[in-house]
């Protein structure tokens, strides 16, 4: 039972990480291309903002997968 929660829960969390790394590069494309002053921040900031999404939706898919099991 303990097996099968935890890979339902790895599972979740794979496939948010996954679906927030694109939302979050699709998100930080599209405003390259159409907001001027976005193309001045740095890569650094750009690559937060990334990581920042992908971590958030990761977070949610786990706490949602781990509830549903």
């Amino acid at each position: 039972m303990l097996i099968t929660w935890y890979s339902a829960t790895v599972k979740g969390g794979l496939l948010g990480l996954a679906a927030g790394t694109a939302v979050g590069g699709l998100g930080v494309w599209a405003a390259s291309r159409r907001v001027h002053a976005f193309r001045q921040l740095t890569v650094p900031f750009r690559a937060f903002l990334v990581a920042s999404t992908s971590t958030f939706v990761c977070e949610n898919a786990l706490d949602s997968s781990s509830k549903l099991h």
